[in-house]
């Protein structure tokens, strides 16, 4: 049985749900630009953690979580009734291949799935949740830039390799990237970083961020982690056993 995740302002039942808070959807939630964004749309809301971070962030923002798995659905359903922002929080049962809305998000935020053409484990739900089929940045590509308005912001996480394919596939799709920041488990540790970045449809000049490192070289959590997590985290998620 997986215990619910305490957050200061929120909480995360977590006990069907295909994945459980992760440490990537974290630093993601923590990181965007969705402050002001009238609305937002999480892809694979999940325990519908992004969501509540970005509620958290944006006091005015109404936010649209999809997933195609039901029980974790049903899930961010319950966290976003018990959350303080029930009225601000909506999920819809629908894949991103196949949802359509004439609707136009100012903020879309995505944890896509990380493996694309890895071996896949015998939990259908989990493989659902962790791998990206053929094609499917190509077609969550195409949908984000369909959904994005004109001066949108759209913001993901993800490791080197599928970092490069994805980038590959929003540029094709007439977006650039405007920010970025790699993020590293510690000092002198390179084969597990992951990729922070937001894009829009509009050419900026792109802000590259000061590397993040997870913990320090004797392992214990960061300042710079602390700082960008501080407004979510309890302090004791900070204290090293």
């Amino acid at each position: 049985m997986s215990n619910p995740f305490q957050f200061q302002q929120f909480t995360i039942f977590q006990e069907k749900s295909a994945f459980k808070v992760g440490t990537d959807s974290v630093i993601l939630g923590a990181w965007i630009s969705c402050e002001k964004a009238a609305s937002v749309l999480d892809i694979g809301t999940g325990t519908g953690l992004l969501a509540m971070m970005c509620a958290q962030k944006n006091s005015d923002a109404h936010i649209m979580g999809i997933d195609t798995d039901g029980d974790s659905l049903d899930e961010a359903r319950y966290n976003f009734g018990k959350s303080p922002w029930p009225k601000r929080l909506q999920t819809i049962h629908v894949g991103f291949q196949n949802f359509h809305t004439e609707k136009r998000f100012d903020y879309i935020v995505c944890n896509p799935p990380y493996f694309s053409g890895a071996l896949k484990g015998p939990e259908t739900r989990k493989n659902n949740a962790r791998h990206m089929e053929p094609y499917g940045f190509t077609t969550l590509a195409l949908q984000i830039s369909r959904l994005l308005n004109p001066e949108g912001t759209f913001g993901c996480i993800l490791p080197e390799k599928e970092w490069t394919l994805f980038s590959t596939e929003l540029r094709r799709n007439l977006l650039f990237p405007i920010r970025c920041r790699t993020v590293f488990p510690k000092p002198g540790v390179t084969n597990k970083a992951r990729f922070l970045s937001e894009w829009s449809p509009i050419k900026k000049e792109l802000i590259t961020e000061p590397d993040l490192f997870l913990r320090s070289e004797m392992g214990s959590y960061s300042e710079e982690y602390k700082n960008l997590t501080r407004s979510f985290y309890l302090k004791e998620a900070f204290i090293d056993l």
